[in-house]
């Protein structure tokens, strides 16, 4: 058998003889479940590392401001590694407001009206010299825009996931 030069969606295999091919068929039957997750679990964590490299980047509003998306560094330092069952990646954040900067709130992301619980911004807006109450009544009549981090991250990188199982399915030609 002789692995030939890859082609942009993986590569190709030339086989000599017969024996070869029963032999790569074999290892293929075993061996793919494998590749495929050893390819998913690549993936997941170059998601998880995009993800926060968007959250290094920032956030920007529409018209340029900065959106707020980085203050303490504890969204980023909130991935807790990828949670890895067989055939089953999860990328996920431990930090409680995780998920309301991913997908925004309330009107800004055309959702139901949503004011954040009291005393939920009072650290954030201290920090930022502002009201907690005025905060938070401002996120209730607008609401926040959607970060979506985790989100651009995932379609950015799934794409590889092609090149991925054919990268550990390479192995199997010295099978």
């Amino acid at each position: 058998m002789a692995l030939l030069p890859r082609r942009p969606n993986g590569f190709t295999m030339v086989f000599q003889k017969e024996r070869d091919v029963r032999r790569w068929v074999t290892n293929l039957k075993e061996h793919a479940v494998l590749a495929v997750d050893d390819a998913l679990t690549d993936v997941a964590m170059s998601i998880e590392t995009q993800a926060i490299k968007n959250l290094s980047k920032g956030f920007k509003e529409p018209d340029g401001r900065d959106g707020g998306a980085l203050d303490t560094g504890r969204l980023m330092a909130g991935f807790r590694g990828i949670d890895d069952e067989k055939l089953h990646k999860v990328v996920g954040n431990n930090v409680s407001y995780a998920a309301h900067m991913e997908y925004g709130t309330g009107p800004g992301a055309g959702m139901p009206r949503y004011r954040p619980p009291d005393g939920a911004l009072s650290g954030w807006a201290g920090r930022k010299g502002k009201n907690e109450d005025e905060v938070g009544e401002t996120i209730w009549r607008r609401g926040t825009l959607p970060r979506r981090f985790l989100g651009r991250a995932f379609h950015e990188k799934k794409k590889t996931i092609p090149k991925r199982v054919a990268k550990h399915l390479t192995r199997l030609k010295e099978g």
